[in-house]
């Protein structure tokens, strides 16, 4: 996500971007504070995935350190941005290309797109849980 360098690409259409990282020697406890406060406050979220399976283009997103889910889950939009090279065809590889992480992480997210219910009225409603919109880029290079 870094080589992208959105917060300088979206400068000039005055669009604002914060990275979501800790900085340097910040309380650990408050820079957690800091990040979710940034994610509740933003309309769009960006992020990287680990890998896509096309068959049913769903993106499997790990957590760990620097990779947290907010960013996916909160926002009204989720863009997600992959490299073509993180394509795999089904989810039976993203779990074989698991099994090879010297470190398993601390969660997995599957994303699919937006969640859908009826369940209120027999109202359907988009977004329930997580986004409104999701987006994927598939990016080569």
């Amino acid at each position: 996500m870094a080589e992208l360098d959105l917060a300088s690409v979206l400068a000039d259409e005055n669009i604002a971007v914060d990275v979501a990282r800790f900085k340097p020697g910040e309380d650990e406890l408050a820079g957690k504070q800091r990040l979710r406060g940034l994610t509740e406050a933003a309309y769009i979220g960006v992020t990287g995935a680990d890998w896509c399976a096309v068959d049913c283009a769903a993106l499997a997103m790990l957590t760990g350190p620097g990779k947290g889910r907010a960013t996916s889950l909160v926002p009204s939009l989720h863009i997600a941005v992959i490299a073509l090279d993180n394509l795999v065809a089904d989810l039976s590889e993203i779990y074989a290309h698991m099994r090879n992480l010297e470190t398993m992480p601390a969660s997995m997210t599957f994303i699919s797109g937006p969640s859908k219910t009826a369940d209120i009225e027999a109202q359907l409603v988009h977004g329930a849980h997580g986004p409104r919109e999701m987006h994927l880029f598939v990016v080569t290079g």
